[in-house]
């Protein structure tokens, strides 16, 4: 199996950023003035809250007792206070080593995080260069974030304009990123594509925290097994 391109998510499955959104969270809270839930004031509790729900929008519809429009508007406060907050994010160990391994591979990020913080990120690491497309929150309609397939899509037809056979492997830290990539792999090929979506749930300190929404093809523990599947899946 011909390995075409490599997509990944950011927070969590790039960078250790549970801390950074904890403290964007209490801010986005702040801002609103609603009370933050007991969980965030530890930060392994907000992990579990953080996986608990199926995405973003679910955890703050319930996970903090949000109407619909105090969702809409905690999403439009997050891009700015990411942009305002800086917390020197930094890879994963091995993470940068497999960027690089695979560097003749189109790679592309697709995440909820800040397009400017996310190159600030690839920069600092020396990898701006290898990705040719990062694709953030504020490129997409907040009705249009993950799990709606819009952002793959979008990048999908960056990279490919015709309707060869080709294989891409999307690597994310949450259910709902397979879930993601399950929508995207639908809808593309219902479109007439040809482009098989393989999904990648990769956990760090062995947190691998399942649930009932979603079953990705593979599961990893750590970048040095994420790089052993990917070694795996081009010799398919």
């Amino acid at each position: 199996m011909s390995l075409d391109a490599i997509i990944w998510d950011f927070d969590g499955t790039m960078v250790d950023s549970l801390e950074h959104n904890r403290n964007i969270t209490l801010k986005v809270l702040e801002k609103m003035n609603i009370a933050p839930p007991e969980e965030l004031n530890e930060l392994e509790q907000y992990r579990n809250l953080n996986y608990m729900y199926r995405n973003w929008k679910d955890l703050y519809r319930f996970g903090y007792n949000m109407n619909e429009e105090e969702v809409y508007n905690a999403g439009k406060l997050w891009t700015p206070l990411q942009t305002e907050y800086n917390s020197n994010l930094k890879f994963y160990p091995g993470i940068k080593e497999i960027i690089i391994m695979f560097k003749d591979k189109l790679q592309a990020i697709c995440s909820q995080n800040s397009k400017l913080n996310i190159e600030k990120v690839l920069e600092l690491e020396g990898v701006k260069e290898i990705f040719n497309l990062v694709i953030g929150y504020e490129e997409v309609a907040h009705a249009k974030q993950k799990p709606d397939p819009e952002a793959l899509i979008i990048c999908l037809k960056k990279f490919f304009d015709d309707n060869a056979k080709k294989t891409v492997v999307y690597i994310g830290d949450h259910e709902e990123d397979s879930i993601f990539a399950k929508n995207a792999d639908q809808e593309i090929n219902q479109q007439g594509n040809n482009i098989r979506i393989i999904s990648i749930i990769i956990s760090f300190n062995n947190f691998n925290k399942k649930n009932k929404y979603s079953s990705p093809d593979y599961r990893v523990n750590g970048s040095n097994e994420l790089k052993e599947l990917l070694l795996e899946i081009e010799k398919l």
